[in-house]
């Protein structure tokens, strides 16, 4: 006798069933404090100052440099200033930088921003003993997101004849604050 294996092949059709699954939810508040800041970074690192015409004609040369400033909606200020630490110097030989003078210039100045009156359009004289403006910024101040670049300080030395021969050089430090 032969068996006869019959396989029977049942198809179970359950209704799909949806079930919601269990979610929580949370919060938090994000907050910032965005206060008054400001950035330089000097372009030139270093200025050579050559002859601007003949014999005994100034030298002259310029310090390029990029700034970003955010001034306080109320009352805000800031400043940007250069000083020099000594005098230009080569060996024990020495010229005063009250013979070096400087203009500015601010291609796309920030909002709220004024070029000192003596560093615009007429020359200041460097200092070592106190530092001197280069620009100033008012109330609500500020640059555009990606700072403001194509800026100077256009430098000249007198030339005189007295200098001793030699290469000379200082340090200019220029500070930028914002409130």
């Amino acid at each position: 006798m032969r068996r006869r294996l019959m396989s029977l092949t049942f198809l179970i059709v359950a209704p799909l069933i949806v079930t919601s699954l269990a979610c929580a939810q949370n919060t938090t508040q994000v907050t910032v404090a965005v206060g008054a800041e400001a950035s330089i970074t000097i372009t030139t690192g270093t200025t050579t100052l050559s002859l601007s015409g003949g014999p005994f004609s100034s030298f002259t040369g310029s310090t390029a440099f990029s700034y970003k400033i955010r001034t306080s909606e109320s009352g805000g200020s800031g400043s940007l200033t250069v000083v020099f630490g000594s005098d230009l110097t080569s060996g024990g030989n020495t010229i005063s930088v009250g013979n070096l003078t400087y203009t500015c210039t601010d291609v796309a100045p920030a909002s709220g921003t004024t070029l000192p009156a003596t560093c615009g359009s007429s020359s200041t004289t460097a200092s070592k003993s106190a530092a001197t403006g280069v620009a100033g910024f008012g109330t609500a101040g500020h640059s555009a997101d990606a700072g403001t670049s194509g800026n100077s300080v256009n430098w000249t030395l007198v030339n005189n004849p007295s200098y001793k021969t030699g290469s000379y050089s200082a340090t200019a430090t220029f500070t930028i604050s914002a409130s």
